[in-house]
């Protein structure tokens, strides 16, 4: 998949592992601007830790991700406030102001 700035969020080849237990394994994830997504899978499945990556709370071992196009480094949770984008845990959501 190409990078852009069509797409609000970009994750490619996204892999981290806890000890040699890989939760994440080359995960792709390409959101266009304007579009709803659904991450969905059983438990255990990696979806929580896919969107801590991309909140910050987790490095991964490996992988890119891109926000409107520009590569950005997942440092801490407090990288976003400028971008204007959150994900609120408590429903599992994950929005972007629009740009």
């Amino acid at each position: 998949m190409e990078i852009g700035k069509d797409y609000a969020v970009q994750m490619h080849d996204i892999t981290i592992k806890f000890g040699s237990y890989a939760a994440l394994d080359r995960v792709q994830l390409d959101v266009k601007k304007g579009s709803i997504h659904a991450v969905l899978g059983e438990n255990g499945a990696g979806k929580t830790t896919l969107m801590n990556i991309l909140y910050g709370l987790y490095q991964a071992n490996g992988g890119d991700i891109y926000l409107y196009g520009e590569k950005v480094e997942m440092k801490n949770p407090m990288w976003r406030s400028p971008t204007g984008s959150a994900w609120c845990i408590s429903i599992s959501c994950w929005w972007t102001i629009s740009r």
